[in-house]
Parts: C-alpha cells; sequence; structure tokens
C-alpha cells in the first residue's frame, strides 16, 4: 500500500507538502513587489513539530519551546527538505512536510532521536520573514533592482542621489 504525502515538490520525490492552511502573501502585478514566498537571503521564522514516519514519534517541536526557529533561507543551516519547503511557504500557511532520508538527516540519522535513513515528517508552519530586500526591515522600502548599474563610484557621505 503507497502512502499519499501530498504533493511532491521536487522531481522524482523525496519532499512532499500537504497544506493544511492557506497562508497571506502581497503580490502586485508588474510592480515588482513579490512577497508571497521567502527567498534566499530571507530571515525565516518557522514553528514546527517533527515526528518519525516510521512510529509517529515526535522528536522536536519549536511549539512546545515557544518560540519559533529562526534561520536565514539559503544559508544550508537547516536540512535540505526545509529549505525546499519553506521557499513554497506563504506567511500563515500550516502543512504537513514529508522528508526522505536524503532530504533530511541521511544515513548519519540524528542520534540519539533519529536513527540513520529515517522519513521525517514535519508540522510547518511559516509564521514569517524578513526580506533581505526590505531596507529598514518594516516593509516601508523594498529595494527592487530593475537594471544593474555598471562602474565602480559609490556616493559619498555628503553627495546627492537620484533614483528613478
Amino acid at each position: 500500500m503507497e502512502v499519499d504525502y501530498g504533493e511532491p515538490l521536487v522531481e522524482g520525490g523525496g519532499v512532499w507538502k500537504r497544506l493544511h492552511k492557506q497562508g497571506t502573501s502581497l503580490y502586485e502585478s508588474g510592480s515588482g513587489i513579490d512577497w508571497s514566498h521567502p527567498e534566499d537571503g530571507d530571515e525565516v521564522l518557522m514553528h514546527y513539530t517533527g515526528r518519525l514516519a516510521s512510529d509517529n514519534s515526535e522528536f522536536d517541536s519549536s511549539r512546545k519551546r515557544g518560540d519559533p526557529l529562526k534561520f536565514e533561507l539559503g544559508k544550508k543551516s537547516v536540512i535540505s527538505g526545509w529549505e525546499i519547503a519553506a521557499r513554497t511557504m506563504s506567511k500563515g500557511e500550516i502543512s504537513t512536510v514529508t522528508l526522505s532520508p536524503q532530504f533530511a538527516y541521511g544515513e548519519a540519522g540524528s542520534p540519539p532521536k533519529i536513527p540513520p535513513n529515517a522519513t521525517l515528517v514535519f508540522e510547518m508552519e511559516l509564521v514569517g520573514w524578513i526580506c533581505h530586500r526590505d531596507l529598514f526591515a518594516d516593509g516601508s522600502a523594498i529595494k527592487t533592482v530593475l537594471a544593474e548599474g555598471d562602474g565602480w563610484e559609490r556616493p559619498s557621505k555628503l553627495s546627492q542621489v537620484t533614483a528613478e
């Protein structure tokens, strides 16, 4: 009997996601504003509960600690399946994400709680993220590069700068 883990997030399987609660996003067509999902360089806040697929035993939970995990997307500071899943989530979304061993802790596992070659199941909630393009971390000024400049000059402290 084959288990339905949800939608595959990578070709060939290995990371699957089942949506439980749709999140919210900010997207303005043609404006360059797309805050629908975090991107590399963003600081992500994620609540989670991790379980072993083999027996459904819980091995970790940020919810029990009352403190979401904070990590920078793209820095490989979390397991690769988390990097893949986080890029697909929107703020407030709650999903169950199933990771095969190669997208989790692999042959080594993470003793003593996660055995070698374990498939893991996470209930994940994207609490939010701080966009690396958000200049003041408050949503008031978002940097969008329309075209890279050329040259090496940078304005000095008293220079006047005009942006179009």
